[in-house]
């Protein structure tokens, strides 16, 4: 028997729960995996929405692990009422490994989120995150910011060089962690 997506079985299991599938018409599931998560981005949602939402989750996207809804706030630039809104919207993509902090369930869904990106606008929120934790060691709180900078910037910073964007700014924090 094919293997059947975990993520896939939850939304038939969860529509046909609440009554949004019915299992007497198989032209109401989504068209496989991909069609799961285009299905939460109708047609009929405005552009600007969309692109909104996706900005935002693609940050989510980019992270490297786990963190607080009060770091993404920070680096978004935004309400914490609003990035509480977006996991609270959009809480079946996310788990909780540890109390207060989240990530993105599945690097299927990382990548869906990140192709539905131009290569620009993943540089400029992969350029704000990388700030962001910039600032993070320099103003050397010892807070969850710094710490996830300390793990992770350099991987943030790899994903821009490779992007052929900033290579030096890569090579010199890699030489001077080195030095």
């Amino acid at each position: 028997m094919q293997q059947i997506e975990p993520t896939y079985l939850r939304y038939v299991y969860d529509g046909l729960s609440r009554g949004s599938i019915s299992s007497n018409n198989p032209t109401s599931l989504p068209i496989g995996f991909i069609g799961v998560f285009e299905d939460e981005f109708p047609s009929s949602m405005p552009l600007v929405e969309r692109m909104s939402i996706l900005n935002r989750l693609a940050i989510w996207a980019l992270l490297k692990g786990p963190v607080s809804i009060e770091m993404v706030t920070e680096v978004l630039n935004e309400h914490p009422d609003n990035t509480k809104s977006l996991i609270d919207t959009y809480s079946k993509w996310f788990n909780s490994p540890e109390p207060g902090k989240y990530v993105l369930y599945h690097d299927r869904l990382r990548t869906y989120l990140l192709q539905k990106l131009s290569e620009h606008e993943i540089q400029e929120l992969n350029e704000t995150l990388i700030s962001y934790l910039e600032k993070a060691l320099s103003d050397e709180k010892g807070d969850e910011s710094e710490l996830y900078a300390l793990e992770h910037l350099s991987t943030h910073m790899l994903v821009e060089s490779q992007l052929d964007n900033n290579y030096e700014r890569f090579h010199e924090y890699v030489n001077c962690l080195l030095y």
